[in-house]
């Protein structure tokens, strides 16, 4: 029974002939059973009716609604039931994909989770590349994938043929589509989904939200400055404590020495020192006035020459 902490969660298909659409009802109530708001969904159609009846596909169910990609921004987790066409996703999954840009910009869905079952005609007909290739488009919104692993004992059994794999539950359809899900299969769609919800469900209700969007956003300012050459705040406060820091004994030459007393600029970089012609200049604008710091650099070079010079 779903509850105000229940995790929501999409099922989302696309069946040409009722395969994944058994998988995904399958899913949606074994969701339920564990305590999430599960809601079903079949992504658009991109073939026309003379395709469809040519390949003597099956009704569209008019009761599932179609998936509108701005629904995504209400799900906590996705499961995203795929048939395969030669080793990835159908097209029509792709072409809905492919319509989540305006999400992608503003990484709307960055945090939200998702798993993925499919459908093949053959055992090796391409359940974990449709899975594998799938992952791009998770990735790049910043959605968490979540696998079966092998969650249940009857995932390593070899007693009959099944579909399915560690990257999420599956069907074998044959090729001709006439093999539907079977007892088995179906039973390790259910456990898959029960692992999706409990993933889902620990995230939720660890309190923990996803700020990834905000706070590319906040930092999206000081990426700009740095570009124009502003320094950021902290890298100047950083650079004022820096200069007002004297250096440690025996990191400044005897030409730095010879240089301050001079009235020069000495820059030292560890390994020796350079000097150039400007004077040393007091807040007041005045060259050759000594300062707070300088006098204390100056107290500092002639506790070093003392300790240089040579004993008699």
């Amino acid at each position: 029974m779903a509850t105000a902490t229940s995790p929501k969660i999409a099922v989302i298909f696309y069946s040409l002939y009722g395969h994944t659409n058994t998988m995904a009802e399958t899913a949606v109530k074994a969701a339920k059973d564990d305590g999430a708001e599960a809601t079903l969904y079949q992504v658009p159609e991109t073939l026309s009716e003379d395709v469809l009846s040519a390949l003597h596909a099956a009704p569209r169910r008019t009761d599932v609604p179609t998936i509108d990609p701005k629904d995504l921004v209400n799900f906590d987790g996705y499961i995203f039931v795929i048939p395969t066409r030669y080793g990835r996703s159908v097209a029509q999954f792709s072409h809905f994909f492919d319509h989540t840009g305006g999400l992608w910009a503003k990484q709307s869905l960055a945090g939200k989770f998702a798993t993925i079952m499919t459908s093949t005609g053959t055992q090796n007909g391409g359940q974990e590349t449709t899975a594998f290739t799938t992952l791009p488009f998770l990735i790049h919104h910043g959605i968490i994938h979540v696998p079966h692993g092998y969650a249940t004992a009857p995932q390593t059994s070899l007693n009959e043929l099944k579909g399915g794999s560690p990257w999420g539950a599956g069907t074998v359809a044959a090729a001709d589509g006439s093999r539907q899900p079977s007892v088995l299969e179906l039973e390790e769609v259910a456990s898959h989904a029960k692992h999706f919800v409990g993933v889902v469900t620990q995230f939720k209700r660890g309190g923990a939200e996803p700020k990834a969007a905000k706070e590319s956003k906040a930092a999206a300012p000081v990426q700009e400055e740095h570009k124009a050459g502003a320094p950021a705040k902290e890298e100047t406060e950083k650079t004022e404590k820096t200069s007002e820091t004297l250096a440690p004994p025996g990191t400044e030459t005897a030409t730095a020495v010879s240089a301050h007393n001079t009235g020069t600029t000495s820059t030292s970089t560890g390994q020796g020192a350079s000097t150039t012609d400007a004077p040393s200049t007091s807040a007041s604008g005045a060259a050759g006035e000594s300062t707070p710091v300088s006098k204390k650099r100056t107290s500092v070079f002639k506790k070093i020459k003392e300790a240089i010079k040579p004993k008699k």
